[in-house]
């Protein structure tokens, strides 16, 4: 199932104050391994390339034997930002694919990253979707026919957008022509960070296409976002027999 030219980009910088704990929310444990492990794991079955991104309290990593390469975000600016920290002065094969996972959603289904590879041969960017009832909080996926046009920040919505009940899991796999783009990501004006959406519309501007991917799995695609969700994760993987 691995691709030799597929390059896994695990985030692992975000701050995690939502979850208002003394342990880093990528070092919770569920079922005695650390939630930036299980991603480590999940990423090892499609790539032999991982890297993963952190930031400076995270930095003894670096010294553990994990079978990847880890790279420092000095400042927190979003998840472009952490992209664009990693892309920073490294060349790739115009063949390359980069799948972006996070240490905070190390439950993806392999079937839907498989799936995600998959619609890459006809698609530039591939975007991992669930489907829910409660958006609130979410990135909503606007489309265009079966294109992804636009992901939209459910606090931005409209009234109409606000019914949009597909949303952004935050992984997604692209290839060379889209990875040269995240150049053009910009400070969002009110947060001050660089979020890693807005490369969907730039390849819509671009004339590259976007695809979809909608897990079947919710819980698994939503990630751990804060202690609620930490603990709903804990209690179902923990009692899973497998």
């Amino acid at each position: 199932m691995k691709k030799k030219n597929l390059i896994s980009i695990i985030l692992a910088g975000g701050k995690g104050s939502r979850l208002k704990s003394k342990t880093q929310k990528v070092l919770l444990k569920i079922k005695n391994k650390t939630l930036l492990q299980i991603s480590i794991n999940l990423a090892k079955n499609f790539s032999e390339k991982i890297n993963v991104v952190i930031n400076q309290s995270l930095v003894f990593l670096k010294k553990e034997k994990k079978k990847c390469t880890f790279f420092l975000q000095k400042n927190s600016l979003g998840t472009g930002h952490a992209v664009k920290e990693f892309f920073k002065n490294k060349k790739f094969s115009n063949e390359n694919l980069f799948l972006i996972l996070y240490a905070d959603t190390p439950f993806i289904l392999k079937s839907d990253i498989g799936k995600m590879l998959n619609k890459t041969k006809n698609f530039d960017l591939v975007i991992l979707a669930f489907k829910t009832n409660s958006n609130v909080g979410c990135g909503l996926i606007k489309k265009n026919r079966s294109l992804v046009s636009e992901i939209i920040e459910y606090k931005n919505s409209n009234k109409k957008e606000k019914e949009i009940k597909i949303c952004n899991s935050g992984v997604m796999v692209f290839n060379n022509k889209v990875k040269n783009l995240i150049k053009l990501i910009r400070k969002n004006a009110l947060t001050k960070e660089f979020y890693l959406t807005d490369l969907v519309k730039i390849s819509n501007d671009k004339k590259l296409s976007v695809g979809l991917v909608v897990s079947s799995n919710e819980l698994r695609a939503r990630g751990i976002n804060d202690l609620k969700t930490f603990r709903i994760n804990k209690k179902y993987f923990e009692n899973k027999k497998s």
